[in-house]
């Protein structure tokens, strides 16, 4: 079954306030990618044959954005949107192992495809020397060190 990726630009608070309505107009899953920029990207996924403006313009009428964000649509396949959700909380958690890890400590991240690896690596360098250290079958083992 192929699905659409409904994704959007924000601020954490306009993007934590429009995850939720986006929830309530529809969508069946929002995640959050948290990038060292102040700017975060949200991904909805929605039903194919949704109108993802008329759901987007709806969950913004329910925050106080006051206007409808610039947005992309995607479509994607089931199994792509699992690996991306198995994905997304490495992304989220980078902060957080950046917050607990020394200057000069050590990471390693595994079972990462080696598709995602590139993408990975670039949300920890904003806290750490990180890059892809082997790759095996489609898979990527990245390693880094805390700056």
């Amino acid at each position: 079954m192929a699905w659409l990726a409904l994704t959007v630009k924000l601020d954490a608070a306009a993007a934590e306030v429009l995850s939720e309505a986006l929830l309530e107009a529809g969508a069946h899953s929002v995640a959050i990618d948290t990038p060292c920029a102040s700017r975060h990207t949200l991904t909805a996924l929605i039903a194919a044959d949704a109108d993802p403006a008329a759901m987007l313009g709806r969950a913004s009428k329910q925050t106080w954005l006051g206007r409808v964000p610039a947005f992309n649509v995607a479509r994607i396949d089931d199994q792509d949107w699992v690996r991306r959700s198995l994905f997304l909380p490495l992304i989220v958690l980078a902060p957080l192992l950046a917050a607990r890890t020394s200057r000069g400590g050590k990471i390693a991240l595994a079972g990462i495809l080696e598709a995602q690896a590139r993408e990975l690596a670039a949300t920890y360098a904003c806290w750490f020397e990180i890059d892809t250290v082997a790759l095996l079958d489609g898979w990527a083992l990245l390693a880094g060190v805390r700056r």
